[in-house]
């Protein structure tokens, strides 16, 4: 959607990775605490590979925001 949005309409997208961490999670209501990383914009040179081949661009973008995560998620 972020890629689509930046090619039909050229307006700019940030992405803001956030992480849940249950404390107990395989209990109901359990607590929890919300990580939120620091935001990146997607870069130009994505949306030029979408117009290209979409199925590669969305998997690079995912691949960048896997990597984001693993900063804001305990593994």
């Amino acid at each position: 959607m972020a890629l689509g949005a930046m090619d039909k309409y050229n307006v700019p997208v940030t992405i803001v990775p956030v992480g849940l961490n249950y404390f107990s999670g395989h209990k109901f209501r359990s607590h929890v605490v919300v990580e939120f990383g620091k935001s990146f914009p997607i870069p130009d040179s994505f949306v030029a590979q979408y117009k290209v081949n979409k199925r590669e661009a969305c998997q690079k973008l995912l691949n960048e925001i896997e990597n984001r995560l693993y900063s804001v998620l305990i593994v």
